[in-house]
């Protein structure tokens, strides 16, 4: 938060002047950060010319030079570095914009050094920008196939309920691997005054958004519930929600959240993402952490239902904009359904029923073709995605066919028995390491998983690999057996949700499935 406000005051004094030079060696996240988008439209309106060298070198990001190398920061720090000049000479026409300037280096640190010791504002190949509304990037970017995308619904308007996922402030005190153990931590919360609770708990010090007095004040006023929430990909992990927020939980997103307790499923995307990524989907049937498709970016889960009291009786609501829902389901000639036990007149115009979760599976299959993902990439950064309406009805079936075997198959259900992944050796079940080593996944110096290809280990879901992050939280740990069976579960599902997205993607090529 600091940088934007060094670069205003010397952005300020450049103005109260009428002409200057600001430079700055900084972090680059303003460069394309999307909240930054009023500052470089700022700068662009108070400069004449701007030069971004972009050092790179962002590990957070895990970058890598174009040619699959390593890419090093040109210090001993996470985020990635620039140069920036800002040049204002007073001869700019009045509301004019500042011309962009733009190179970038990536690499080993040693031969970033080389290059700038021996550069200079005049011998590098600036890479001239046009930064357009409403972002104004600081970067190259693709946009040429904006209009075909814009055409697309997006998800936020169609699905109108929504939140972020839950904050806790103590993710290792409030999600707990069993039932059992947050049963004792409530139960220890409820009987004990607050010291003794800490004590027995060893909670620690208190935190200016969460503290012991508040959690015990809310498990012991309020009704809650025993509940799964999605941790992380493939990581289910138990809770106590009471629905308070500032409690036992610091954020607990209702009443948005109150909707996955019930019979349900909802999508999870990723509104703008700090990585450069296009893949942050994923489905859940339980509560959701706000770090749950990514450690960099809030997740935000749409539910497929809404549940709402009507009368002294519950009532269960589609969670999609009539107008847009109604759009959809005539594209297709379809009717839409409000209601699963709906009848259709045999006499109407129309071959067939959109269910909403028909809907919602050909989304999902959608978001995982690998050419979507790389045509829209540059959109899918910034913003929650857009959707193409489907025209052909049978290419819709397929896909919607493929959603919800990708749907299930995530929520891990009526998985088979056998997965093709072997655990051969009796031991400790002590997880002292995860590390894969042809075909093997050592999880210490004598016990592995068998069977696990290279694909399987490094497959990323949003900005985790589902296959190393499992086993890294349980690192120290001793697995149960059961445990076992489900990270065997978790190699399956990887390894067939490779297979799906490539046949995803044959469905949207043979024919047009989807309008642009």
């Amino acid at each position: 938060m600091l940088l934007p406000k060094f670069i205003r005051l010397g952005q300020y004094y450049v103005e109260k002047n009428g002409s200057g030079i600001l430079a700055y060696i900084s972090n680059n996240s303003f460069i394309d950060g999307i909240t930054h988008r009023q500052m470089r439209r700022s700068l662009m309106d108070a400069f004449d010319d701007i030069y971004i060298l972009d050092l790179h070198g962002n590990t957070r990001k895990q970058e890598v030079a174009p040619d699959g190398s390593k890419d090093e920061n040109v210090f001993d720090i996470m985020q990635g570095v620039s140069i920036n000049i800002f040049v204002k000479t007073g001869h700019k026409d009045k509301g004019g914009l500042a011309t962009i300037y733009h190179h970038e280096l990536y690499g080993a640190r040693e031969n970033k050094y080389s290059i700038l010791n021996d550069a200079s504002l005049s011998t590098i190949s600036w890479n001239k920008l046009l930064p357009t509304e409403p972002y104004y990037f600081f970067v190259p970017k693709d946009f040429s196939v904006q209009d075909e995308y814009e055409r697309g619904f997006k998800v936020d308007e169609l699905m109108i309920v929504c939140n972020s996922g839950i904050q806790t402030k103590r993710d290792d005190f409030v999600y707990q691997f069993s039932q059992q153990n947050i049963e004792q931590i409530i139960n220890t919360l409820k009987n004990c005054d607050v010291e003794e609770a800490r004590n027995r708990l060893s909670i620690g010090d208190d935190g200016i958004a969460w503290k012991v007095d508040w959690a015990k004040k809310d498990v012991s006023s309020n009704e809650g519930h025993y509940a799964k929430v999605l941790y992380r990909p493939f990581d289910l992990r138990w809770t106590y929600y009471t629905g308070k927020s500032s409690g036992f939980m610091a954020r607990s997103r209702m009443p948005e959240a109150a909707n996955m307790l019930k019979e349900n499923f909802a999508l999870l995307a990723v509104r703008n993402t700090r990585r450069d990524m296009s893949n942050n989907y994923f489905v859940a049937n339980t509560l959701v952490d706000k770090d749950g498709i990514s450690s960099f970016d809030n997740c935000r889960f749409f539910p497929l239902y809404v549940y709402k009291e009507n009368m002294g009786e519950e009532e269960r609501i589609v969670n999609f904009n009539k107008e847009l829902y109604e759009r959809i389901a005539k594209g297709l000639n379809y009717l839409p359904c409000y209601d699963d036990n709906v009848l259709i007149d045999p006499t109407s115009e129309y071959n067939g029923v959109l269910y909403p979760q028909d809907l919602f599976d050909y989304i999902y299959a959608v978001l995982h073709s690998p050419s979507y993902r790389e045509r829209y990439k540059e959109f899918l950064k910034i913003d929650f995605p857009r959707i193409l309406y489907p025209t052909d009805w049978e290419k819709f079936r397929d896909l919607v066919e493929k959603g919800e075997e990708l749907r299930q198959l995530h929520l891990m259900e009526d998985l088979p028995h056998s997965t093709g992944v072997s655990f051969p050796v009796g031991g400790s079940l002590q997880v002292d390491c995860y590390r894969w080593e042809q075909n093997r996944v050592y999880i210490n110096s004598e016990q592995y998983f068998e069977g696990v290809p290279e694909s399987a280990w490094n497959f990323y879901i949003g900005g985790y690999q589902p296959a190393q992050k499992w086993l890294k939280d349980r690192k120290g740990m001793t697995l149960s057996f059961e445990d076992v069976k489900h990270y065997q579960r978790i190699i399956y599902v990887l390894q067939k949700t490779e297979r799906l997205m490539q046949e995803i993607d044959c469905i949207l090529h043979t024919q047009s499935a989807i309008t642009p």
